[in-house]
């Protein structure tokens, strides 16, 4: 039988088709002078020749197209696998993607390699895994060569007054206004006109909100008071609100996002119903509201069944959360980081600061908490989800005129700290507090001092909010600052909308620069 003998180039060539194009592009020249520039063999000789596969002929010639014999072939094949093969094999032990773990085995590394191990290995220090670190609030993992540790973020934030605006004046103020970002990220403001008695919005023309569209939604009655607003998964603005005469809850619809057109729904009409409401879109993408039930002295939750909220279509959901004692007034509610809704609101019989945490996207169900047990604490509750997933509340200690801070330390805020942020020493603090997590992931807390007649300003540094710095944002202007509302702009401004004492809708924006992610 004919033997084939196979020429030395082509040899090269198929070995070096292993290797990746990247690492071939990388490659230099060789010595041998008998290897032609051009030719289909030139790169993978020389990178044979750079990898110890092959040292040619002799010191200057490879004779690519000489014949190779079998021994010739297996000798290559054998410096591919010493030379390429084996130190990325031993290379794997340096990634978690070269580990081969049984079930219950975590990634360890050892100061050299990726090992697999337990929480409880002796062998593989337990410095070498994120579990084992106890961070506090705020800080950060970092691996230092050796082990992780725990850093603080060295964030530098700096807070100033911006621009102040009026962008209504009906002459007259009532409970609440409310902002949210709309989706064409311009802020929106929900609020009641006193005057002529129904709900109004003003959308803004600009992020500052300097210019912007005023529009009177429902005109049929005395509606709009304690108002509420949250952009639907529709994109567009939804708002709740108390009907004052008939003491219903109400919902308005906008079929625009600017809000200048829609439709009010009458949702719960059992009862005094509908002051202080808090609406939110669930997890479900509906909305779902937590108001106080006057006549029961309860707090009630309302889940909507579509994404306007028409009870003539489909009926939602009225759940009484809470009816022990005078529960429920000056509610707010968020979505938690688990999927499900958590409200906090103010315990009038005990004067606490208490939480509902809901178990279903409805809130047919959850647990209420009193997490501030201290007398005359709970009123102007404000709720956020701060970057760490738990939930965050500002209020107001009335006894000592303090505003306060509590963080949640799990989902359900049965366990959490609280922090005194503005104390009554520089004046009547924490009325009409609102709260929002600002750009450097920190939470932001907007509140009126009755003493000073000022709108304030808290930025905590931490995001336990156990510490920051106040900033005056209105106080040259007269008596401002009652029913604030905060959100954080797409420009990462926070963007506070409030009333003054002569009934002006006004706005304010914070500016905000947030510098640095070194490493404390």
């Amino acid at each position: 039988m004919k033997s084939t003998k196979t020429r030395m180039g082509a040899v090269v060539v198929i070995v070096a088709l292993l290797i990746p194009a990247v690492a071939l592009a990388a490659v230099v020249t060789s010595p041998f002078v008998d290897v032609v520039p051009g030719k289909f063999y030139e790169t993978p000789i020389n990178w044979a020749f750079n990898n110890s596969i092959t040292t040619g002929k002799d010191a200057t010639h490879f004779e690519p197209d000489g014949a190779v014999t079998r021994g010739e072939s297996v000798t290559f094949l054998k410096r591919y696998d010493d030379h390429i093969v084996q130190p990325a094999i031993s290379a794997l032990g340096q990634t978690v993607g070269g580990l081969n773990c049984t079930s219950g085995q975590i990634a360890k590394f050892d100061g050299t390699n990726w090992a697999c191990g337990t929480d409880t290995d002796t062998t593989i220090p337990n410095t070498d895994t994120l579990a084992a670190l106890g961070c506090a609030a705020g800080q950060v993992a970092r691996w230092d060569g050796t082990a992780w540790v725990c850093n603080s973020v060295g964030l530098t934030t700096v807070v100033a007054a911006g621009s102040i605006t009026t962008v209504d004046n009906p002459g007259d103020f009532d409970l609440r206004t409310s902002i949210a970002i709309g989706v064409d990220n311009m802020p929106m403001i929900a609020y009641f006109d006193t005057v002529n008695v129904f709900l109004k919005a003003f959308h803004c023309g600009n992020a500052a909100c300097t210019t912007g569209t005023v529009s009177s939604l429902d005109t049929g009655g005395t509606a709009g008071s304690y108002g509420s607003i949250a952009i639907g998964a529709d994109g567009f603005p939804i708002i709740s609100y108390y009907e004052i005469v008939d003491s219903d809850l109400e919902v308005f619809h906008c079929e625009d996002r600017t809000c200048t057109t829609g439709t009010p729904f009458l949702v719960d009409t059992l009862g005094f119903v509908g002051s202080h409401t808090s609406i939110a879109i669930g997890a479900d993408d509906l909305p779902i509201i937590s108001y106080y039930d006057l006549g029961n002295q309860d707090l009630k939750v309302f889940h909507c069944t579509n994404t306007v909220c028409d009870e003539t279509v489909t009926t939602g959901t009225a759940t009484t959360v809470d009816s022990i004692g005078i529960v429920g007034e000056w509610n707010s509610i968020a979505i938690g980081a688990d999927g499900f809704p958590v409200i906090s609101y103010y315990d009038s019989t005990n004067q606490h600061l208490k939480v509902f945490h809901c178990t279903d996207t409805a809130c047919t169900a959850g647990t209420a908490t009193t997490v501030d047990a201290a007398t005359g604490v709970g009123q102007y509750t404000s709720l956020a989800i701060g970057t760490d997933g738990f939930p965050i509340i500002s209020y107001r200690d009335s006894v000592n005129q303090d505003l306060k801070a509590f963080h949640c330390t799990v989902a359900d805020c049965t366990a959490g700290t609280a922090s005194t942020l503005d104390p009554g020493t520089s004046g009547d603090a924490g009325n009409w507090t609102s709260i929002a997590i600002g750009p450097d992931g920190f939470p932001f807390v907007t509140h009126r001092d009755s003493v000073n007649q000022d709108l304030k300003f808290f930025h905590c540094t931490d995001t336990a909010c156990t510490g920051g710095t106040t900033t005056v944002l209105d106080g040259a202007t007269g008596n401002v600052g009652f029913y604030t509302s905060t959100a954080i702009g797409a420009d990462n401004k926070p963007i506070i909308s409030y009333f003054d004492s002569l009934g002006a809708v006004r706005v304010a924006q914070v500016n905000v620069t947030v510098t640095g992610l070194a490493f404390g």
